[in-house]
């Protein structure tokens, strides 16, 4: 009898210990787990901020160009009305030297 409650008293401490074993092993799971999530969560987060980031550039890009697109018009134009004024200032002046011409014959 003596022998036998040895024995369960032995298997008890063995299932203990056993037991103890698996919680700590489970603790460290849930652990590495959470910490794993978090890190999941930060990352989501910075593909996120990534994301925002990269679109905010490609709306900044497109502005730029469109920008662009306007100055390069209104050089154009600018360009195009200088042609005409310095065209006109010509023909003016072509006129009048005919005129200063005629008058003098």
């Amino acid at each position: 009898s003596e022998s036998r409650e040895g024995i369960e008293r032995q298997l008890r401490l063995e299932y203990e210990d056993r037991l103890q074993e698996m919680e700590e092993q489970v603790q460290a799971s849930n652990a590495v787990k959470q910490s794993l999530q978090a890190e999941a969560t930060r990352l989501a987060t910075d593909v996120n901020e990534l994301q925002a980031a990269r679109d905010r550039a490609v709306a900044q890009a497109t502005m730029s160009t469109a920008e662009a697109e306007t100055v390069r018009k209104e050089l154009q134009a600018w360009g195009a009305a200088e042609d005409k004024r310095a065209r006109t200032a010509e023909d003016e002046r072509v006129a009048a030297a005919k005129e200063r011409a005629a008058l003098l014959e």
